[in-house]
């Protein structure tokens, strides 16, 4: 039932200018859920995720939030809804200290609140504690990630929306983000969505997952299903166009 879903895009069309991206795609995350948005390269998974938050152009169809229309809403409103967002690539202020980059997260709240909130999240990654006076720019890429969802996590977000968290990592680091990121925000309350373009770790721990091909929902089902179904291979290693079955 959409009561039991956080988070319901439906029959989205959508892109940048006159140009349409993704369409018709359908999607949903429930609560303490893990959905992994999959497919190979240029498939528009991105886009999907620009969409939801208010930043690409939306052609047609619906996004709803705990069932209020958030259809092309300003990412700062999502924020105050219970919407966390972390884009791909440069996800940090560079500038500033990972404690600075945590403040920034919690800009709308009181100073007090914002000090109990940092200890929050110190408390669930305790590796930043060491790094609070250093700039990101010094950190690590599997560090800077880790500020970064931190920094979004700053505001307990229901929905945590997550675009390629392990670009530029090694494998290892991505089982590490994935695992400890993911799966314990999870475990925590909030749920998940993310684009992840090294599929099969995610899907290793994702709950669902869509497969996108050439910007249109290939397939939907557990991700352990998705996993093992026959052409995954084909679209993932081969950049193939195929459906999976």
């Amino acid at each position: 039932m959409e009561s039991q879903q956080l988070l319901v895009v439906e029959a989205l069309t959508a892109g940048y200018g006159s140009l349409q991206i993704v369409r018709n795609v359908s999607i949903s995350v429930g609560p303490r859920e893990i959905v992994a948005l999959v497919g190979p390269n240029g498939a528009g998974k991105s886009t999907v995720l620009r969409a939801i938050v208010g930043v690409a152009h939306v052609f047609s169809g619906e996004v709803r939030f705990v069932d209020r229309v958030v259809t092309s809403s300003p990412l700062e409103e999502l924020v105050r809804l219970g919407v966390g967002y972390v884009p791909q690539g440069d996800d940090t202020f560079s500038n500033l200290t990972v404690r600075e980059n945590l403040e920034m997260g919690g800009y709308l709240l009181r100073p007090v609140e914002r000090r109990e909130r940092v200890a929050m999240v110190l408390e669930r990654w305790p590796q930043l504690v060491s790094m609070l006076k250093r700039r990101t720019s010094a950190l690590s890429g599997g560090q800077q990630k880790m500020v970064a969802v931190g920094r979004a996590m700053m505001l307990e977000p229901r929905l945590l929306i997550l675009d390629e968290p392990t670009a530029g990592l090694s494998e290892q680091l991505t089982r590490v983000v994935i695992e400890d990121i993911s799966v314990g925000l999870a475990r925590s309350g909030t749920s998940v969505l993310l684009v992840e373009q090294k599929a099969r770790i995610v899907l290793e721990t994702a709950d669902r997952a869509y497969v996108l091909v050439q910007g249109e929902v290939a397939m939907a089902a557990p991700a352990k299903e998705v996993l093992a179904a026959e052409g995954m291979a084909e679209i993932f290693l081969g950049g193939g166009t195929t459906r999976p079955t």
